[in-house]
C-alpha cells in the first residue's frame, strides 16, 4: 500500500541521516528490504544475528522456528454450500454522508452473516420533541417513537440483520418503513399537526439537504432530479 511505502521512505531517510532505528516485525520481506542487521528471537532467546540482505525468507524462517519451513502444497479449491445470496439489492445513497451509512450497514451485514451477530440498523431522521422545519416534516421522529424502535432492536427475538427508518408516522415521509412495521413498530406520533404552522413560517429552502435528501427514498424526487 502507498502508506506503507511512504513509511519505508521516511525510515530510509532517517537512517541515511544517521538515526538508529529499531524495527520489529515478523514480515520477512520488510526485514530484508529495510534492515542492515537482523536479530532473531525464538522463545525469548537469540537464535541468530545476520545481515537480512544476504538471507532468504527460508533461511530467516529456519532461525525463527528452529526447523525447515513447511512446504507449500497446492490444493484445488472446491465450492461449498452458498452462505449468503443477495437478489435485487439496490443501494442508492444520496450523498457522501449516505455512502458512509451504507458502508456501516454493509459491515453490519458482514458480522451478521459471518459471525451470527444480531444487527439492527436504524436510519434515523431527526429526533426532537417537534419537527423544526419543512424538511423535518418528512424525517422527524418523536422521542417516544425513537424509544419504541430502539426497544424493538434490543428486545425483539429473531433479529438477524434488519434495516429500518427512524421516523414517526409522517404523512410527508419520503421513506418506505414497512420493514419496521413488520417488526412491530407502531409509531404514536406524526408531524402533520405541526405542518400548517411550519409551512406558513418557513419559505421553501434551497439548501442542499432540503433539495436532495430523500432522493433515494422517493421515486418522484428521483425522477425529477434525473429530468432536471
Amino acid at each position: 500500500p502507498m502508506a506503507v511505502q511512504s513509511l519505508f521512505n521516511t525510515l530510509r531517510k532517517l537512517a541515511q541521516e544517521g538515526c538508529s532505528i529499531l524495527y520489529i516485525s515478523h514480515k520477512l520481506d520488510e526485514i530484508r528490504e529495510l534492515c542492515h542487521q537482523c536479530t532473531v528471537l525464538r522463545g525469548g532467546r537469540v537464535t541468530g544475528a545476520v545481515d537480512p540482505r544476504q538471507q532468504s525468507n527460508a533461511s530467516l524462517s529456519r532461525l525463527m522456528i528452529g526447523a525447515e519451513p513447511p512446504k507449500l502444497v497446492h490444493r484445488e479449491a472446491t465450492l461449498g454450500a452458498v452462505a449468503l445470496e443477495l437478489n435485487k439489492l439496490s443501494l442508492a445513497p444520496d450523498s457522501v454522508y449516505g455512502v458512509s451509512k451504507v458502508f456501516n450497514e454493509a459491515l453490519a451485514s458482514y458480522y451478521a452473516e459471518r459471525y451470527g451477530m444480531e444487527m439492527f440498523c436504524m436510519r434515523i431522521g431527526n429526533v426532537n420533541p417537534a419537527p423544526l422545519d419543512r424538511r423535518r416534516l418528512a424525517i422527524w421522529i418523536s422521542p417516544r417513537d425513537m424509544a419504541q424502535l430502539v426497544t424493538i432492536g434490543i428486545e425483539r427475538p429473531g433479529i438477524h440483520f434488519e434495516i429500518v427508518y427512524g421516523i414517526s408516522n409522517n404523512k410527508r415521509a419520503w421513506f418506505d418503513n414497512r420493514n419496521a412495521r413488520r417488526l412491530g413498530y407502531r409509531p404514536q406520533d406524526r408531524s402533520e399537526p405541526y405542518a400548517k404552522t411550519i409551512i406558513a413560517r418557513d419559505k421553501p429552502s434551497a439548501a442542499a439537504a432540503d433539495v436532495y435528501q430523500g432522493y433515494a427514498g422517493n421515486p418522484d424526487v428521483a425522477t425529477r432530479k434525473r429530468r432536471d
